[in-house]
């Protein structure tokens, strides 16, 4: 979506919701209420903002949008010891991403879901990334997306077949994208939850994450 110099990105919110998902490269809260508005001519029931700290977030109400989803914010130290992943964790292929999807898709609720354009978007948002997977012979049971940018990692999107929950499969990619980012020169590494994932928030934390000061949020405008 352009105007001029103005530039932005949409995608349905995931493969099932109606809502859609909006991103900003450039541009004013005019350009984004009237991408929003086209969004919502289109036939999206409302649309939503990539996870936002308060310093992005004021163009954003400017247009209109209000806090729809809060995020937790977790960041571990990479100066520290990484453990060993207790499975074997290899590079996924093109092959593996359909499958993928449908991993993330069974893991999460609808709200908070990728869809197949969600999990190609987190993957392209650093200039350095990986897509990691685990599996149980030839079965996929747990795939990862991790960035790396500058001295700092990016855990974009983690999920884990609901089928093996509870095999460690989650714990062995989390260590292994902490040491693909250590590997590439990363400090530390940063993920989001959502507040109530108490499972995957005890996960993290035994790990060595902690919860940063700064949530974020996701803005929304209804159409």
């Amino acid at each position: 979506m352009r105007s001029g110099w103005a530039k932005a990105m949409a995608r349905p919110w995931n493969d099932t919701s109606p809502d859609a998902a909006l991103r900003l490269e450039r541009g004013s809260a005019e350009f984004l209420s009237q991408c929003a508005a086209q969004l919502c001519s289109k036939g999206a029931n409302r649309v939503l903002s990539p996870p936002l700290d308060r310093s992005m977030s004021k163009v954003w109400t400017d247009a209109g949008f209000e806090q729809a989803l809060v995020l937790d914010l977790h960041r571990r130290s990479l100066v520290t010891p990484i453990p060993q992943p207790d499975h074997f964790v290899e590079d996924g292929s093109e092959q593996d991403w359909s499958e993928a999807a449908r991993i993330d898709t069974a893991a999460f609720a609808t709200t908070w879901r990728m869809g197949a354009l969600g999990l190609e978007e987190a993957r392209q948002a650093t200039p350095n990334n990986r897509f990691l997977v685990t599996r149980d012979g030839d079965r996929l049971t747990g795939f990862a997306i991790v960035g790396q940018a500058m001295s700092t990692g990016y855990l974009q999107r983690i999920a884990v077949d609901p089928a093996d929950h509870g095999a460690g499969y989650g714990r062995s990619l989390v260590r292994a994208t902490c040491r693909w980012a250590s590997q590439r020169g990363a400090v530390a590494i940063i993920l989001n939850t959502q507040p109530d994932n108490e499972a995957a928030a005890g996960l993290y934390r035994s790990e060595g994450f902690e919860v940063t000061k700064g949530a974020l949020a996701v803005l929304g405008r209804a159409c």
